[in-house]
């Protein structure tokens, strides 16, 4: 997928098979990798099946910096059945969990605490609102009324 649309900001760290579907672990480059992962027209072609599975997520780096992780599952066409549907949150919430903590030993990362997370909350809302998302400016005056 990377060879084929060179635009999409991610580089490949890991793939995980231990559960279906396999996900492939990423490092982001920054900009907007859902975007770009629509405009390639291998991706298209390939996973045109709504049936995804993603997660990512930031953490802080050595010098203090952002660093974002992405997780891509994607189910082939004509699958249906996804497991043990009971346990699937459960699993995929752990698949989560190892890759952050994966990331965080590879890079010598650590968790955002509670003012970094509220921050990137009305950092985010605030973008939003500048676009003029409806909703993004009552989400962002609630934010700004409350402490982390």
């Amino acid at each position: 997928m990377l060879s084929e649309c060179p635009e999409i900001p991610l580089t490949l760290s890991y793939v995980d098979c231990e559960d279906f579907p396999c996900m492939a672990w990423f490092q982001s480059r920054g900009g907007q990798v859902q975007q770009a992962l629509r405009d390639c027209p291998f991706w298209r072609e390939r996973y045109a099946n709504p049936a995804v599975t993603s997660a990512s997520g930031d953490l802080v780096g050595p010098d203090g910096e952002t660093l974002r992780y992405w997780g891509l599952g994607e189910v082939p066409r004509g699958v249906r059945e996804m497991g043990d549907q009971e346990n699937r949150k459960l699993r995929f919430d752990l698949r989560i969990q190892s890759a952050r903590e994966r990331f965080m030993a590879d890079w010598g990362a650590r968790e955002l605490n509670g003012e970094e997370r509220h921050q990137r909350q009305l950092e985010f809302w605030r973008s939003l609102a500048d676009e003029g998302h409806e909703g993004a400016a009552e989400m962002l005056e609630t934010l700004e009324g409350t402490e982390n």
